[in-house]
């Protein structure tokens, strides 16, 4: 009989989303522990063969980090050989997988012009110049000559003339490029009317044309669209999906957007795959970039699942899950009862908030605070997190000056977080680890393991996995002076293309299909090399130690958190500027804050300062909380203290 490997004791919801054979949602707290839930029910699957050879597991996550720390950990529990049939993406990377493969089966008016394309971060880049602002325009003209007479209409009609100018800014935001821009994947392909907009869809089709042909340039919507739309009009490729994957994973399910559950359902709905999906009502931040708020009712609906509740919290101290729960009850109106582990007593976890005068006060004594945590606690430097509502830069340059007064690094994520969470940076870490430190036990192992996988040796081949290892040992010893001569950061570009040339650049984007689509491939090596020669400061370990993330404190900013998990968080900035539309979307802003809170084990300390450089050329401006007070008073209903006086605190 099957027990979960390593000893793990799962509760008994747990459990039963393990070893289900139903489509199951599984709706869990933070700390409860979804992540190992996925492993064990993979280690589950493969061991016991209820995930029949050769058929896979698929797991789709929300983020790159997420995606990639799921895979480790499921290889983790059932070895690298079984966990070669555990398929971790992101749920871009998936959509553009099966893009990039079969783009070709698109319907003809949909086709791109060539297999090629480049991806389109943000929806204000799609257009890129000013030949394209031109046609943008000349196509939303008919759209603002009709809404021009009706809306003049409507206001005469009304007997109140507005001006021009407001007329034509309510023109723009119905039918002008934002409007263009914001409606190019909320339909599903292909494209038709919506609310009898006939003149607007067929301008949207016209944008769809311009950034499929000559050279294509396509979102992420964008991509998922054109996915779904190809899977829907072949149904042997979907078949081949179906026969390729038994068992779906979805984590973060609360985040799922409308256009990431169409693709979904149009793959595998009516199909004898069977679903694993894991989220929280709660932790719901990210309606703004598009997420379904209804998502989990109409995956129970369309896939008959089964929900289950967890009541465990693994993570956080009793008097934190204290504070949560009168936040959970804010937010969704219920009254769980989560338990904490055995490893904590009773009294365990602490959450203040800090109150100061400007933000230099702040920083200077937040800084001379987790310098005593590093030097009495036995704390490591990346234990440590500090969190901001938004715009990292400007919350954190005078913290990160202080803490550095201290001796302390620290870096803002947002800059690498993504970046080292590629499997093509990570491969080339590893390397340029082994060539300043040959000895370096786990990047050896990861190495060879990569080169056994590219070049198809059996992992049971000694002879031939000797012959690997010296081939590597031998391609190391001259890079290291390579590096020593190099003067900038296009020579880094060209050392880290020829040891990707080295591994095999064809043998890679096979294993990796992302890295198929060149432009991202290049973009890519040319991204890490930014970073390794902005960051050199003399010394390549150190240098590559700082990307690691290797005793830094990281600064991030809620939704880059998502997942994470540290003994300390520092929430810079509980101040109604950083939550500027709080009154908008007052739900969404407080599951913010419950993720915020519900990152540390042990310790939280919110800060709050009178006076912030967070106007306009750090402009200083007084700060309030007036708007966000329900925040405050759910902390103050849950007994967190006010500090002021900084003689005699521990945080503690």
């Amino acid at each position: 009989m099957w027990k979960p490997v390593d000893g793990f004791d799962l509760e008994e919801a747990a459990m039963n989303a393990v070893i289900s054979d139903k489509n199951t949602y599984v709706v869990a707290g933070p700390g409860a522990g979804k992540t190992e839930l996925l492993a064990q029910r993979a280690s589950y699957l493969l061991e016991t063969n209820r995930c029949r050879y050769p058929r896979k597991i698929l797991a789709i996550s929300f983020k790159k980090d997420a995606a990639k720390n799921l895979a480790a950990r499921v290889e983790k529990r059932c070895g690298k050989e079984l966990g070669r049939r555990f398929v971790s993406l992101t749920y871009d990377a998936f959509a553009k997988g099966l893009l990039d493969r079969f783009y070709r089966a698109l319907p003809k008016i949909y086709q791109l012009s060539c297999p090629t394309y480049d991806v389109i971060i943000s929806n204000k880049d799609i257009i890129s110049n000013q030949a394209e602002i031109n046609s943008f325009r000349f196509l939303t003209l008919p759209l603002i000559l009709m809404w021009a007479w009706i809306f003049l209409r409507e206001v005469i009609s009304a007997q109140c003339l507005s001006t021009f100018g407001g007329i034509n800014s309510e023109l723009e935001h119905r039918y002008g490029e934002r409007c263009l821009v914001s409606s190019m994947a909320v339909q599903k392909l292909p494209l038709g009317t919506l609310n009898d907009d006939r003149l607007l869809w067929k301008a949207v089709f016209q944008v769809w044309q311009i950034l499929l042909k000559e050279s294509p340039r396509l979102t992420f919507q964008m991509i998922s669209r054109l996915s779904e739309y190809l899977i829907r009009c072949n149904p042997l490729i979907r078949q081949c999906l179906i026969l390729t994957y038994s068992h779906i994973f979805l984590d973060e399910f609360q985040d799922t957007t409308t256009i990431q559950y169409d693709l979904i359902k149009t793959c595998f709905h009516d199909s004898d795959c069977t679903f694993t999906a894991v989220g929280d009502y709660k932790q719901r931040i990210m309606l703004w970039a598009g997420a379904d708020r209804d998502v989990f009712d109409k995956f129970e609906t369309d896939f008959r699942a089964i929900k289950l509740q967890l009541i465990m919290n693994y993570r956080c101290a009793p008097k934190l899950i204290q504070i949560q729960s009168i936040l959970t009850k804010k937010i969704s109106g219920e009254i769980v009862n989560i338990s904490s582990c055995d490893k904590w007593r009773e009294e365990d976890g602490l959450c203040q908030i800090w109150n100061f005068d400007d933000y230099k006060q702040e920083s200077d004594i937040v800084a001379k605070k987790i310098a005593c945590w590093i030097k009495n606690e036995n704390m490591k430097p990346q234990d440590i997190c500090i969190l901001v509502k938004q715009r990292p830069d400007k919350y954190s340059t005078q913290l990160i000056k202080s803490l550095g007064d201290f001796g302390i690094k620290s870096r803002n994520e947002s800059l690498l977080q993504d970046l080292v969470a590629e499997e093509l940076c990570k491969i080339l870490l590893d390397i340029m680890t082994l060539i300043f430190f040959p000895k370096a036990g786990k990047e050896w192992i990861e190495v060879v393991d990569l080169l056994k996988r590219v070049r198809f040796i059996d992992f049971q081949d000694n002879e031939k996995i000797k012959l690997i290892e010296q081939e590597l040992s031998n391609f190391l010893t001259p890079y290291k002076q390579d590096f020593l001569r190099i003067s900038s950061s296009e020579e880094v570009e060209d050392v880290l293309a020829n040891i990707l040339n080295w591994i095999g650049q064809e043998e890679l984007k096979n294993l990796f299909p992302q890295y198929k689509n060149n432009n991202y491939y290049k973009h890519l090596i040319k991204s890490i090399a930014d970073h390794l020669w902005n960051n050199f400061t003399g010394d390549w370990m150190k240098t590559l130690e700082f990307i690691k993330g290797k005793d830094v404190i990281p600064i991030m900013t809620i939704h880059k958190s998502k997942g994470l998990e540290y003994d300390t968080v520092i929430f810079v900035g509980l101040e109604d500027s950083a939550f500027w539309n709080f009154k908008k979307q007052n739900e969404e802003d407080t599951c913010a804050f419950f993720v915020a809170l519900s990152r540390a084990k042990r310790r939280v300390i919110f800060t709050f300062s009178k006076i912030r450089n967070t106007g306009r050329y750090g402009v200083l401006c007084c700060q309030d909380h007036s708007t966000i007070g329900s925040l405050y008073d759910m902390l103050e209903k849950a007994g967190v203290k006010n500090v002021t006086d900084f003689q005699n605190v521990s945080g503690r």
